[in-house]
């Protein structure tokens, strides 16, 4: 690999690090995954990760001499999203790379880590095709504070793998209502059921209904996003949701047109 050099603003890239971080995978069933992508070209760096169960990407505006794909491991970003911003003297953070090796250089210091010639999945098929007329729109620190409160009193499962509280949304005259696993004081587990507020387009039916896994969405309601007020989940057409055809939903931030989520639902209930 010829060497190669990339500029970006300090402060963003450290930003877009803490931002997608959450999907990076923690497992080393495939090691890939436990990387964060980079696709450099026309002066964008595009920044991509997944852990299958959801994804982020998001891009900025780069000074590079060579248009290029690579993969950083997990422990590489989580250093460089350490770095606060009153440490950022420089500007610019400067990549440079070649023998499969990448260097972070800021602030006079060195980050160097491994790095490979990215064989990293293409995301783009699955990046869902949304009906516009079929989006709900929460309040950020409204939807938080609703995910707390689920993972607060929601029965978890303590024979997955993962732990994991079920539950399931479904629109409701005019309402999306979360429906979620809770144990009562006599150790019986039922569906308990509560409404958010939301703002709610035209698509949707009575009958629309989809299971999520709760802590798959707080990944998107991170507190690197608090900034901003709102958040979207598009959803495709009806018709494509069964339970052997799962699509992704699309997620979206107000005043963030450079990023965007897709959040995975649960194939069906345990």
């Amino acid at each position: 690999m010829t060497k190669t050099e990339i500029k970006v603003n300090a402060k963003e890239l450290v930003k877009g690090y803490k931002e997608i971080l959450v999907h990076v995978s923690k497992s080393s069933f495939r090691p890939i995954l436990a990387t964060l992508n980079h696709v450099v070209e026309n002066n964008k760096l595009t920044l991509v990760a997944t852990d299958t169960h959801s994804l982020g990407k998001l891009t900025l505006d780069c000074e590079n001499n060579n248009d290029v794909e690579f993969a950083v491991p997990r422990k590489a970003i989580q250093a460089v999203a350490k770095l606060k911003n009153k440490e950022l003297v420089d500007k610019e953070i400067i990549l440079e790379f070649s023998d499969n090796k990448i260097n972070y250089i800021v602030n006079g210091k060195e980050f160097i880590s491994s790095m490979t010639e990215s064989n990293y999945p293409s995301v783009e098929r699955i990046l869902p095709v949304v009906n516009e007329d079929r989006n709900i729109t929460f309040n950020i620190r409204e939807l938080k504070e609703f995910i707390k409160h689920i993972k607060e009193t929601g029965y978890h499962r303590k024979n997955w793998n993962n732990k994991t509280i079920q539950s399931n949304i479904k629109f409701i005259k005019g309402q999306f209502v979360f429906s979620y696993e809770y144990e009562d004081e006599e150790g019986s587990v039922y569906y308990k059921k509560e409404n958010i507020d939301c703002v709610v387009t035209k698509g949707f039916t009575d009958d629309y209904d989809i299971n999520l896994n709760i802590y798959e969405l707080e990944k998107h309601v991170n507190k690197f996003l608090v900034g901003n007020k709102t958040i979207t989940l598009a959803f495709v057409e009806k018709e494509f949701m069964n339970s052997q055809n799962v699509r992704p939903i699309q997620v979206t931030y107000n005043g963030l047109d450079n990023y965007v989520g897709v959040l995975a639902p649960m194939r069906a209930f345990r």
